[in-house]
């Protein structure tokens, strides 16, 4: 009885050493798809911050007006005629911010989204989860994301960070109550991770394989 006993102990003491090493590869992995995730997104927003104060340096930048041109992109009213007759217009910060935002970055099914609580223009209408994410910005966080999918079951993850209003900003945003230093909108990445994941539940796989045939080999042993 005494060995059968101590058999059954050693099994399952076994047992708890090959499902921990299990679970911790497990949130291992999940640990570098996180950091992998995030420095791609704080990546590409900075970025696009350094474009916005390179053009807020500037004083804004003039795009030639024509039949292409977004309506919503240009002010409107003001703008200069070159020399050979063409007309421009100065483009404003936020509008500015929404136009690069709405561009994939470089097909690399990364996609970015400026979208505010109070907006003035139907393009930064914020979604459900955007929505909930800036209104914890504003109550202090310092960011939002999450893994999800999207209706085609793609593997999504979504990062938020928040842009604040400053004293540029007032021009346009100080009839809605804002003030410097408030959170006035949010701008999130969302890119594309199909093929991590997919790579990593292969790896899943094959760990959990190796793991029941030393499992097993453990158990005769």
């Amino acid at each position: 009885m005494e060995k059968k006993h101590l058999a059954k102990l050693v099994a399952a003491f076994w047992t708890i050493m090959v499902l921990g090493f299990v679970v911790f590869e497990f949130n291992d992995e999940q640990e570098d798809i996180n950091e992998i995730a995030i420095k791609q997104a704080v990546g590409i927003l900075n970025t696009m911050d350094e474009i916005v104060k390179w053009n807020m340096s500037f004083g804004g930048v003039f795009v030639e007006v024509t039949r292409n041109t977004p309506s919503n992109l240009v002010f409107p009213v003001g703008g200069v005629i070159t020399t050979d007759g063409r007309r421009l217009s100065q483009v404003s910060f936020p509008r500015m911010i929404t136009q690069i935002s709405s561009i994939e970055v470089g097909g690399e099914g990364i996609e970015t989204h400026t979208s505010s609580l109070k907006p003035i223009n139907p393009m930064n209408k914020p979604d459900p989860w955007e929505r909930k994410s800036l209104e914890k910005l504003e109550d202090g966080a310092e960011r939002q994301m999450e893994f999800t999918t999207d209706v085609h079951g793609h593997h999504i993850f979504r990062y938020m960070k928040p842009i604040y209003v400053e004293k540029v900003c007032l021009e346009c945003h100080s009839e809605q109550g804002y003030k410097v230093g408030d959170v006035r909108a949010g701008i999130t990445a969302n890119i594309h991770m199909d093929e991590l994941v997919e790579g990593t539940h292969e790896d899943h796989r094959e760990l959990i394989v190796i793991a029941l045939i030393t499992w097993g080999l453990g158990l005769g042993v």
